[in-house]
């Protein structure tokens, strides 16, 4: 009974250590004042901005600001026809690698402002179901253009 007791609370405290040390790890662009490229999910929020970027791996949360070269939401044309009109854009999500350029130093706590400049490796999901996966688009083209 000691020894199990023993063996759970280091196998718990090892899993805490790498979670922390993995979460550590995590490129976030937080020293960056150029444009960067992060892994993410784009979600639609109430408030300001509605655009926001998660961070996949972290707590961080970018804004995605409006811009007057892009739509109203501060969207790229190729990511703004994924999400179709905007009576959909809550009940969507775009995880992708995204190429922002920060508009504001960052400050910790505090949801650091971005201009989106692309974004590539998309996948879209609705609910629990992947609607889009940008990846196995291109690797079935990959795969029907090599001569057998």
């Amino acid at each position: 009974m000691k020894m199990t007791m023993t063996m759970s609370t280091l196998l718990g405290t090892a899993a805490v250590c790498f979670t922390a040390a993995i979460a550590g790890d995590v490129f976030t662009g937080e020293n960056m004042d150029e444009p960067f490229t992060i892994h993410g999910r784009l979600s639609f929020y109430n408030g300001t901005p509605s655009a926001r970027i998660w961070i996949v791996g972290s707590t961080r949360m970018l804004g995605v600001l409006p811009d007057e070269d892009l739509d109203a939401l501060g969207l790229p044309p190729r990511i703004s026809r994924l999400l179709g009109d905007e009576s959909g854009i809550f009940a969507k999500q775009i995880y992708a690698d995204f190429h922002v350029q920060p508009m504001a130093p960052d400050k910790k706590g505090h949801m650091r402002p971005v201009k989106m400049l692309g974004a590539k490796n998309i996948v879209v999901t609705q609910g629990d179901k992947v609607i889009l996966n940008e990846k196995t688009k291109k690797q079935k083209k990959s795969l029907q253009a090599v001569p057998q």
